[in-house]
């Protein structure tokens, strides 16, 4: 799972926040760039599923950053619990069913109150960034990708780069939501895409890997 530390001129974003225990790791990495965790002036959650929202609490009170998710999220990181996302193909159910009930309702990492809730597009340049937060619904409820307008998009879940021919994720809660999200991407300009799992990857393979969506969708219809 990748957190992003992007660097800019006035200090820096970060991008997740990885596992409940991850405080640690990430604070090394930060200090290995030169700078202070005081430096980051804004967390952006992707989504709040554990292995992505699992510091935020920690990370919020040891930067004193702002802590951005989207509206629907937002509930989810207070509770410290989110619903583990259905899967997409019978070995993803098979682990998201045993997720479910391992985890049932029991609170799953320390919860945290969002700074800033969004439903729309929230452009962050007061941030130093120039680039903007927008809603990619599928993979949870409330997905949010960070499109810069250098066309790098940082995408959480909405995509998993762990497959050679394919970046369709295998847990989704809503499928139908997570096709239009990829059109969203598709029609923002991004041309590189930097996933929570596996390596960042083109344009072109999204647009490859846009059929096979297609066809589980359909497939999910009948």
């Amino acid at each position: 799972m990748h957190v992003y530390l992007i660097i800019t001129g006035e200090g820096a974003v970060l991008v997740d926040c990885g596992l409940p225990a991850s405080l640690k790791r990430i604070s090394k990495a930060v200090f290995a760039e030169g700078l202070e965790l005081s430096a980051i002036s804004l967390i952006l959650l992707t989504h709040a599923h554990y292995d992505h929202a699992g510091a935020a609490a920690a990370l919020k009170e040891a930067t004193g950053a702002e802590l951005l998710c989207s509206a629907p999220e937002a509930p989810h990181l207070s509770a410290g619990w989110t619903p583990f996302p259905k899967g997409l193909n019978p070995y993803a159910r098979l682990v998201s069913g045993i997720a479910s009930r391992s985890m049932g309702d029991r609170q799953q990492f320390s919860p945290v109150e969002a700074t800033i809730g969004i439903d729309d597009s929230y452009r962050l340049d007061s941030y130093g960034i120039a680039g903007r937060a927008i809603l990619t619904p599928g993979h949870s409820a409330g997905s949010l990708t960070l499109i810069l307008d250098s066309g790098d998009a940082f995408v959480g879940d909405t995509c998993f780069n762990i497959f050679p021919r394919s970046v369709v994720p295998p847990l989704a809660d809503d499928i139908e939501n997570l096709l239009e999200s990829w059109r969203v991407l598709l029609e923002s300009g991004a041309e590189r895409f930097h996933p929570g799992h596996g390596s960042s990857f083109s344009r072109e393979k999204l647009e490859r890997s846009l059929p096979k969506l297609e066809k589980l969708v359909a497939r999910n219809k009948k």
